[in-house]
């Protein structure tokens, strides 16, 4: 796997670069926005970690160049732990997920090995649990070939535990996934949407498709 750290922090540069190679990935650094892009239009990167705050261009001018050039690279956002908006902008310009700063090294390496999971799965445009198929293309559930009727946040959040299957999705991991420039998805309108979601698929296959771990968050079974 490749992977391109854009980070202007020497520092934490070099040792994500010594660490990530220690586990095996192929490591590309850079240390400002400018040195970024030029990585990005001469080499193919499974994964980019990219800090926002960066000199010369910062990392969502970088973000918005690798999108128009279309690059398959999955981007991993880099954020100061207090900065919501950050995360949510990143987000909607299409990053596949963010990391607050301070963190640690193996929740990088985790994040950056679900990034390459997603996209396998995404190639195939369709995730089969069973009965339910979800079209990440079409963008629509089906159950037993029955498309359900959803509200575009009932979709998102069905495909993001569709995306992360196996996995506990934190509550509030799956409230800033799903959220939108103009509408925050309270904890308690995540439930209300889960349950709605839960009662349209059981009114055509009763199952537990969407399972909560209690006091953590959702999850989908493989």
């Amino acid at each position: 796997m490749k992977v391109l750290v854009v980070e202007d922090s020497p520092r934490l540069r070099q040792s994500l670069e010594i660490g990530l190679n220690k586990v095996g990935f192929t490591v590309d650094t850079a240390s400002d926005g400018k040195e970024g892009v030029s990585f990005i239009k001469s080499y193919n990167y499974d994964v980019i970690v990219l800090d926002i705050m960066l000199p010369k261009l910062n990392g969502f001018e970088i973000l918005r160049i690798a999108k128009d050039r279309k690059v398959d690279a999955g981007i991993l956002m880099l954020t100061a732990r207090d900065q919501v908006s950050d995360r949510v902008k990143g987000l909607e310009m299409g990053a596949d997920d963010y990391l607050c700063k301070p963190f640690a090294f193996e929740e990088l390496v985790a994040r950056i090995k679900t990034i390459t999971r997603r996209q396998s799965k995404a190639d195939n445009f369709e995730l089969v649990f069973g009965d339910i198929k979800v079209d990440l293309n079409m963008k629509h559930v089906e159950v037993k070939e029955h498309q359900l009727s959803l509200t575009p946040t009932e979709y998102a959040i069905i495909e993001q535990l569709a995306l992360s299957a196996g996995k506990v999705i934190p509550f509030e991991t799956l409230q800033d996934k799903i959220r939108t420039s103009d509408k925050f998805i309270s904890r308690n309108a995540l439930e209300v949407n889960v349950s709605h979601i839960r009662k349209k698929i059981n009114k055509i296959q009763p199952n537990n498709f969407i399972q909560t771990k209690r006091g953590t968050g959702y999850f989908i079974n493989r």
